[in-house]
């Protein structure tokens, strides 16, 4: 009876000690502020001015049209063609840089691609020796190998081997304009040489974002080297908004070599 009474009466005592009371979840901050818009992709035609010495002005023997995806981080080449006639008209379209300026070459470049191009990087043949000469040379790995003769007859013929090389200023700017050295090759020699300029323009981009940090200082001394109707700050932020993501990375594409009359 003891024992049961005693069993009772644990039974219904309160406890000796109260649980630790639960601690609370931390309230859920919910942030309004939407994110930034993605900028719209810019298009750019980058012109290679064949001025040379006595020979000017120039033509626009390079015209490479670079498409910036913010989105997707990621930056289009695309080689427009020389030999396209717009209008009917029976001057190449690399001839009116020569005619009218490269705003002039930005709408006859907008008129064959279909979409509106009016920012413009002209690069000539000296900017290009320092730009190079700026990172201390160039790698190239040249598909074939060419003997380039400058049409000027005043300078010694450059010989470049297949494969993987460095390039000097000098030899980088003979390259950029070398194409009839393509002829043992069987394929047309305008599209080698479209394909080694933009393998020479990749290259440039993977120095500019070697060290991020230092892509904006690189923009601004190369300004001393180009002509571009495009502001610095666009330059740097359009940088910024690229370089944002994991990785960028760099499609390019031959466009028709041969053209026609539109």
């Amino acid at each position: 009876a003891i024992a049961l009474a005693a069993a009772l009466g644990a039974c219904s005592a309160p406890p000796a000690q109260e649980k630790a009371q639960q601690a609370q979840p931390e309230p859920l901050v919910v942030n309004d502020t939407p994110a930034p818009p993605v900028p719209d992709p810019e298009y750019i035609l980058v012109i290679g001015d064949d001025s040379w010495e006595e020979y000017t002005p120039g033509h626009a023997d390079l015209m490479m049209l670079m498409r910036l995806d913010f989105e997707k981080h990621l930056i289009t080449l695309v080689s427009v063609p020389r030999y396209v006639f717009p209008d009917g008209n029976t001057a190449k379209l690399n001839q009116m840089l020569t005619n009218a300026g490269p705003e002039a070459q930005c709408q006859a470049v907008s008129d064959v691609v279909g979409v509106d191009v009016s920012q413009y990087v002209v690069v000539g043949f000296d900017g290009l020796q320092s730009i190079v000469e700026h990172f201390g040379g160039l790698d190239v790995d040249l598909p074939y190998g060419l003997t380039y003769n400058f049409y000027t007859k005043d300078h010694p013929d450059e010989v470049y081997e297949a494969g993987p090389q460095t390039l000097t200023p000098w030899r980088a700017m003979a390259l950029s304009r070398a194409r009839t050295g393509y002829s043992d090759t069987g394929y047309q020699q305008e599209m080698i040489r479209q394909v080694v300029d933009r393998q020479m323009m990749t290259r440039f981009i993977e120095l500019a974002y070697d060290d991020p940090a230092q892509t904006g200082a690189l923009l601004t001394l190369l300004q001393g080297f180009v002509e571009t109707n495009v502001p610095l700050d666009d330059q740097l932020a359009w940088a910024d908004e690229l370089a944002s993501g994991d990785e960028i990375t760099v499609h390019s594409t031959t466009g028709p070599y041969y053209g026609d009359f539109l």
